[in-house]
C-alpha cells in the first residue's frame, strides 16, 4: 500500500508539522512502508495536487496533515473540503486518514468568533470525510469525538523532530566553552505559546542561587533575546540552526525550560527533543496539558503557570544535580516508551490497516 503523507506547502523557513511530516515519511519507509511526502498548493491547486499524489492502479493511504492556518488565510479553507471531496470521486481506493495538530482557535473576541465558528464546521466536514482520524493531544481527541460521535478519533502525539545527538554532549560543550558552567536552555520562537518572562526569571533565579556560572542558550529563531539578564554570564542565540546543529546545541543543557500559556501538551516537539536527549525539563501545567505529561518522577509537581512555582522548580534541579540526573533519565525513558518514532509509525499503521480493514505496512498488529 502507497502511503502518501500530505502537508500545504508553505514558503516559512521554519515549519513544525513540515518536518514532522518529513520524519514520518521517512520513518515510515525505514519501518517497510512505501510513503512519501507530498507538498501540495493550498487553494485552487489543492485537489489536483492531492489527486496526482496517488496511485490510480493500487490501494492507499492519503494522511494529511492538519492545521487550519497552513491551509487557508484565517484558517478559512473550503479548497481543502473540495479536494478532500474529489479525491473520493477519482481515488475511491484510497483511505484517507485526517491527522490534526491543531483544530480551532477558541472563541476569545468577535473576530475569533466568526473563526472558530467556520473552523468548527469545516473540521466537521473533513472529519465526516475521512476514513480515521486522529489528533496529537488527549484534549482535542476528547473534543472532536464529541462533536462528530460517528467518527472514531485517535490520540497519537508527534515525536521530536531532530536526530539523537546525546553522544555529542562533551564534545559540543567542550567546543561551545561552556566548561562547568550550568546551560539553562529553552526555544524562542516568538509564538504567542511561550511564556518569555517565565524564562527569563528563572534564568535569573537560578543564577543568583547557583555557585556555578549560569549560560541561557535561547534556540530558534524566533524573539530577539534581551541584552543581559542580573547573574546570568551570558545569553547565547545562535538564530536559525539546521536540525543536526540545533540538537547538538540542545544537548549541551543541563535544564530545559518549557513554559506555555496552555500547558506542555503531546503537540510540543521541542518538549520531545528535551526528553529524547534526557534533559531535566521544567514545565507547566493546564487544562490541555495531556495525563502522560504528569508524570512527577519526569517533570516533578503540577505547578499550572504560576511563575514563582516554575522559578522554584528551576532552582531545585540547578542545586541537585542527582534529581536533574534522574528527572533526565525518566524523561528519556518516557521518549523511548511514548514518543519515539518506531512506536508512533506503528500505531499510524495500524490506523491506516483498520480504516481499510486490513494491515499496512510496518504495523506490529
Amino acid at each position: 500500500m502507497k502511503i502518501v503523507i500530505a502537508y500545504a506547502q508553505q514558503q516559512a523557513k521554519v515549519d513544525g508539522i513540515r518536518d514532522y511530516a518529513t520524519h514520518l515519511a521517512a520513518e515510515l519507509r525505514r519501518a517497510g512502508g512505501d510513503a512519501d511526502l507530498r507538498l501540495v498548493p493550498p487553494g485552487r491547486g489543492c485537489a489536483a495536487g492531492l489527486i496526482g499524489a496517488l496511485p490510480s492502479d493500487r490501494p492507499a493511504a492519503l494522511v494529511l496533515q492538519y492545521n487550519p492556518f497552513s491551509w487557508g488565510r484565517w484558517g478559512v479553507a473550503p479548497g481543502l473540503c473540495l479536494a478532500l471531496a474529489a479525491v473520493r470521486r477519482r481515488r475511491p481506493q484510497t483511505r484517507i486518514v485526517l491527522m490534526i495538530h491543531e483544530s480551532w482557535v477558541p472563541m476569545r473576541d468577535a473576530r475569533w468568533v466568526v473563526m472558530g465558528a467556520w473552523q468548527r464546521a469545516q473540521l466537521r466536514v473533513l472529519l465526516l470525510a475521512a476514513d480515521r482520524a486522529l489528533a496529537t493531544t488527549a484534549v482535542v481527541t476528547a473534543e472532536l469525538s464529541r462533536a462528530v460521535p460517528s467518527r472514531a478519533v485517535e490520540h497519537l502525539p508527534v515525536s521530536s523532530n531532530l536526530p539523537d545527538q546525546r553522544d555529542a554532549r562533551n564534545a559540543e560543550r567542550a567546543r561551545a566553552g561552556y566548561g562547568g558552567r550550568l546551560v539553562v536552555a529553552a526555544f524562542q520562537t516568538g509564538h504567542e505559546s511561550h511564556l518569555r518572562d517565565h524564562v527569563q526569571r528563572a534564568a535569573q533565579a537560578v543564577a543568583r542561587a547557583s555557585s556555578d556560572p549560569v549560560i541561557l542558550l535561547l534556540l530558534g529563531s524566533g524573539d530577539v533575546p534581551p541584552a543581559g539578564l542580573d547573574g546570568v554570564e551570558r545569553i547565547v542565540a545562535p538564530g536559525y540552526l539546521e536540525q543536526r546543529a540545533l540538537a547538538r546545541a540542545l544537548c549541551t543543557a543541563d535544564i530545559f525550560l518549557a513554559p506555555f500559556t496552555d500547558g506542555a501538551s503531546t503537540r510540543r516537539t521541542t518538549l520531545m527533543a528535551a526528553l529524547q536527549h534526557g534533559l531535566a525539563t521544567v514545565t507547566t501545567t493546564g487544562e490541555r496539558t495531556d495525563p502522560v505529561l504528569l508524570d512527577p518522577e519526569v517533570f516533578g509537581p503540577a505547578i499550572g503557570d504560576d511563575a514563582d512555582r516554575f522559578c522554584a522548580e528551576a532552582v531545585a534541579l540547578a542545586l541537585d544535580p542527582a534529581l536533574r540526573e534522574r528527572r533526565g533519565l525518566a524523561g528519556r525513558a518516557l521518549f523511548a516508551r511514548c514518543f519515539d518514532w518506531p512506536v508512533l509509525c506503528a500505531r499510524l499503521s495500524a490506523a491506516i490497516g483498520a480504516a481499510g480493514g486490513v494491515s499496512a505496512p510496518g504495523s506490529r498488529r
